[in-house]
């Protein structure tokens, strides 16, 4: 049975690592489904997949996916779900004990941000126009 194998090296992720994979992530589903205008998660992975190391999986729904348009409120939700990650590790393992498990997130963060300002003309102090 699979509950016989839960100590086997490589079967089931069981300690700190996985532990480390998981508060960033769990982070990231808590703000995703408290913001008003986000999508709903669909599926988690905190089993690794590749380089990604745990995977969260947001369903838009049918209305954005078929318009692709998206309200600064939503991607102002993305990043501040985004941030949820570093969050929950800050709280739960204290400030001088983060991981670079929120890396990826804050990438996207960073993406999300500038296109807003620089693109998307979504920045007050910018204004409405194209940088760059």
């Amino acid at each position: 049975a699979h509950h016989d194998r839960l100590g086997e090296k490589g079967c089931c992720d069981v300690g700190e690592e996985a532990q480390a994979r998981r508060v960033p992530r769990g982070g990231t589903v808590i703000f995703g489904a408290l913001m008003n205008d986000f999508d709903i998660v669909a599926e988690i992975s905190i089993v690794p997949r590749g380089p990604a190391g745990v995977v969260t999986i947001f369903m838009p729904s049918e209305d954005r996916l078929n318009s692709g348009f998206y309200s600064k409120e939503f991607l102002e939700n993305r990043m501040c779900m985004a941030l949820g990650g570093r969050l929950a590790e800050e709280i739960l393992n204290g400030k001088d004990n983060v991981t670079t498990g929120a890396s990826n997130d804050f990438h996207q963060c960073t993406q999300v941000a500038s296109a807003m300002v620089t693109q998307l003309g979504m920045s007050e102090a910018v204004g409405q126009r194209v940088i760059g």
